[in-house]
């Protein structure tokens, strides 16, 4: 049995680890991509994972080229999984799959199609996320459905405490499905596409603080790019400063006064209280580039210091 694996991402490695465990005596194809250089470095250990059980490796973008799309011409693929992949696959490729590509995607589909879903639904604010597994379909996380399962968010999780439930769900749906897969008796449940939303491709531009939102407005970023992502940031001094961590205050003050980025309070055992659009939040781990993380308090000892500038 030929499997085609696109992959990439911890989440990748480990969906390819355990469908070696699975399926051991497959003939294996992987392909994946190097990450760029802001995200987490997976894609050699994705190769090295390949080449311990003797899968063919190929590093792939576009399969378009003539040496990939000449490999799926002549290959016989029984099964083809997509897992955190980010490029095109051409349909008329698709098609020489016997079991049509399947995608395994980080929400409840038809909610959330598209770029960093995960990440997207702690930034707005969502309390629960999910993992569809479908069928490919020429537009973009469209196919019919195999299986889902619910993931719930935390008020203050993080993206590294999401995805690793996230990805939990990934295995066991994986091991769930894939003896209905292989003898071809998997649902296909047709989503609705009336109810669709879609989420597009951060950058890392994207990430820098608005300290005139709200509270909880500025917190779920935060919570949603930090480690192993770039971090939210903001600016000290002219300097870029990461904000890895941060927490809003239990005490609700008052203010009749409001800037937008001063700071209010200095604790050195908890780190440093900083005015938004409707109050207040405490920024705890902070960095500023090219330097170590520390406590903000050992950053930040002014009240004249206005974040942001």
């Amino acid at each position: 049995m030929n499997i085609f694996v696109l992959c990439a991402t911890r989440r990748g490695e480990l969906f390819l680890k355990k469908l070696f465990h699975l399926l051991p005596e497959a003939n294996y194809f992987v392909f994946s991509f190097p990450e760029t250089p802001h995200e987490p470095r997976y894609y050699d250990n994705i190769f090295q994972l390949s080449k311990m059980h003797h899968a063919h490796f190929y590093e792939a973008t576009n399969f378009a080229n003539p040496g990939l799309s000449a490999l799926w011409e002549k290959t016989q693929i029984d099964l083809c999984f997509v897992v955190s992949w980010r490029y095109m696959i051409p349909m008329d490729l698709a098609g020489k799959v016997k079991v049509a590509p399947i995608v395994f995607h980080d929400s409840l589909l038809p909610e959330y199609r598209g770029f960093s879903p995960t990440v997207w639904a702690i930034i707005n604010g969502e309390s629960t996320t999910g993992v569809s597994v479908f069928y490919l379909e020429e537009q973009v996380d469209s196919g019919e459905l195999i299986d889902q399962a619910a993931v719930p968010i935390g008020d203050n999780e993080t993206i590294a405490d999401v995805m690793e439930k996230v990805t939990g769900q990934y295995l066991d749906l994986l091991e769930k499905n894939l003896p209905l897969i292989l003898n071809r008796t998997a649902p296909r449940r047709i989503q609705n596409h009336a109810q669709a939303t879609y989420v597009p491709k951060r950058l890392p531009e994207d990430n820098q603080i608005d300290w005139k939102r709200s509270s909880r407005d500025i917190l779920n970023p935060i919570r949603a790019v930090t480690y192993p992502y770039p971090g939210a940031f903001t600016w000290f001094r002219g300097k870029k400063l990461i904000i890895w961590s941060a927490s809003i205050p239990e005490e609700k003050k008052k203010y009749v006064g409001i800037i937008p980025g001063a700071v209010t309070e200095i604790k050195h055992d908890k780190g440093v209280t900083v005015l938004t659009g409707d109050g207040e939040i405490c920024i705890h781990e902070v960095q500023l580039e090219n330097e170590q993380k520390i406590n903000a308090a050992d950053l930040i000892r002014s009240f004249s210091v206005r974040l942001g500038i």
